[in-house]
């Protein structure tokens, strides 16, 4: 019998346990879908004693009207995921870009590690002036 392992972060919104309270936790695939965003919208250099974790999908924002910026941001975030996140397995990213609004959808869809259940996260990414 295999067993499933149980993943579990603190809630980022820090919100206090009513019982306990400590801050809340979430669990299994919120805590792996939270970890998915958090990781692909932090900077390099911006964790602490992390150096090298971290993504460049906001500094791809200014190259939304180049040709090659759709395939340059599915690559950086599916390196990143490969690389600092082993517990997903993505299959497929979709993104949808309004250049003249400065409006870049994410979509990654992915499994769970030893799991076929498909999980979304959508990040919703703008430029301001």
């Amino acid at each position: 019998m295999v067993k499933n392992r149980e993943y579990s972060d603190i809630s980022l919104s820090f919100e206090k346990n009513p019982l306990t309270g400590d801050v809340k936790k979430v669990e299994n695939d919120l805590s792996i879908k939270q970890s998915v965003k958090v990781l692909l919208l932090t900077h390099f250099n911006e964790r602490p004693f992390q150096e090298g974790k971290g993504s460049k999908i906001n500094s791809l924002l200014f190259d939304l009207k180049t040709v090659d910026a759709e395939r340059s941001l599915k690559s950086e975030i599916r390196d990143v995921l490969f690389n600092f996140e082993p517990r997903v397995n993505v299959f497929d990213i979709k993104v949808k870009s309004n250049p003249d609004d400065n409006y870049l959808k994410i979509e990654i869809f992915f499994t769970i590690l030893n799991s076929l259940e498909e999980n979304q996260v959508d990040i919703a990414l703008t430029r301001i002036r």
